[in-house]
């Protein structure tokens, strides 16, 4: 059904193009920005699961909070105004940029209560392991591409100065990875001796597509009669979604004995992703 709807908004945009007066009245500006891109991302990941054990009974919780912000970041940005009308036309808007995922994070803590029969009795008692452990600050990335298409409305300020507005329905397709979870567990060796593993775990997120708006102004300073210097603010408005996470890579702390994430059957929850961000746009003009 999105995809309908952004093909539905592309026939729309080109009928209204045709439908201008004559040819000559069509004014057609293409642009190439660098753009410096603030997302919104803004969240957390909470991590429970119950850290196994072998052999025997045993009951045991771990939890974890992973902080993830998205931090400024590059991109590129290109953009096709048509304008059938004087001061009116259209608008198609491509923008692109990765940026890095920082957080820094509470403690990481595991619970363990077991049943050992240890020398020189060997009679069975209730042990209980517990630690809480310093837990590195989170790193990853975040990726997003848009396509919007908008209205635009255009006044001169003064003889080579521009001053445009513009607003419309916005596509996007996100998707990013972060590290690390914690993951622990156990078992008993001879004569009842507990051992143990504490692992971190990298997970990705996305790709997930939205359809939201934007709305932004653009100043353009005429060099020539073809060429443009343009500094453009926009903001992008997405609503908020819920991700699916998947683990990819295992990392160990201490020796490194691989585990299997399929058999481990590590528990994941949604994750909430705030995508939207403010842009600004540095770049060039040119003008048919």
């Amino acid at each position: 059904m999105k995809m309908k709807q952004i093909l539905l908004f592309f026939h729309i945009f080109f009928i209204l193009v045709h439908s201008g007066k004559t040819e000559a009245q069509l004014r057609i500006e293409f642009s190439l920005a660098l753009s410096l891109n603030y997302p919104l991302l803004d969240t957390s990941y909470t991590h429970r699961f119950r850290a196994p054990f072998q052999p025997g009974d045993y009951s045991s919780s771990a939890a974890q909070t992973l902080n993830l912000k998205a931090q400024k970041g590059t991109g590129l940005s290109a953009t096709l105004n048509v304008f059938p009308w004087p001061n009116i036309g259209f608008q198609i808007l491509v923008n692109s940029f990765k940026s890095s995922i920082e957080g820094d994070n509470p403690p990481y803590a595991v619970l363990l209560r077991y049943i050992a029969r240890q020398p020189p009795d060997y009679v069975p008692h209730q042990y209980t392991y517990e630690r809480s452990m310093d837990w590195p600050p989170t790193e990853g990335n975040f990726e997003q591409i848009s396509l919007s298409l908008n209205g635009i409305a255009s006044f001169a300020l003064a003889k080579n100065i521009q001053m445009g507005f513009s607003a419309g329905l916005s596509y996007q397709n996100f998707k990013g990875k972060a590290e690390s979870l914690g993951y622990s567990k156990f078992w008993l060796g001879g004569h009842s001796v507990l051992f143990g593993e504490e692992y971190r775990l990298r997970f990705d997120f996305g790709p997930q597509a939205k359809i939201g708006f934007d709305l932004g102004g653009e100043l353009d300073v005429g060099l020539s009669k073809n060429f443009g210097l343009i500094l453009d603010g926009r903001y992008f408005l997405f609503p908020k979604v819920s991700v699916d996470i998947k683990l990819d890579l295992v990392e160990n702390t201490g020796y490194v004995r691989p585990i299997d994430l399929a058999e481990e059957r590590i528990p994941t929850d949604l994750l909430s992703i705030n995508a939207s961000l403010l842009r600004i746009n540095l770049g060039l003009k040119y003008k048919f």
